[in-house]
């Protein structure tokens, strides 16, 4: 392309301010792109950690509700076990034999506070 014939060859040279102020306006176009999609990110982002933490705790309250079912369960088979029916049945098996203390035989034991 030619030159117009009002402008001076001086006036077509590259200016270094005018490269300068380019540049700037690159790095500011560039900044503003960083900006946006950082801003896109981080709400992506939020919500993935939410839902990685919602599963975590659904997990771990069942895996809580399965300890605590199995602690109502142990606890319910110390308390049949330590019933006198249970203990009357384990003994005979065990052929021991209860004998009745007579009365007089008892020895009566104080016990101070």
């Amino acid at each position: 392309m030619g030159s117009d014939w009002y402008t001076s060859d001086l006036q077509q040279v590259p200016n270094p301010k005018n490269q300068k102020l380019v540049l700037l306006r690159h790095a500011g176009v560039l900044a503003m792109l960083l900006a946006v999609m950082a801003s896109l990110f981080v709400p992506v982002w939020q919500s993935a950690v939410n839902r990685s933490l919602a599963v975590e705790l659904e997990a771990e309250s069942a895996q809580l509700q399965a300890m605590e079912e199995q602690h109502r369960t142990l606890r319910s088979q110390i308390a049949s076990l330590s019933m006198p029916e249970s203990l009357v049945d384990e003994a005979w098996k065990k052929n021991v034999s209860f004998k009745q203390i007579e009365a007089d035989h008892l020895v009566m034991v104080a016990r101070g506070n």
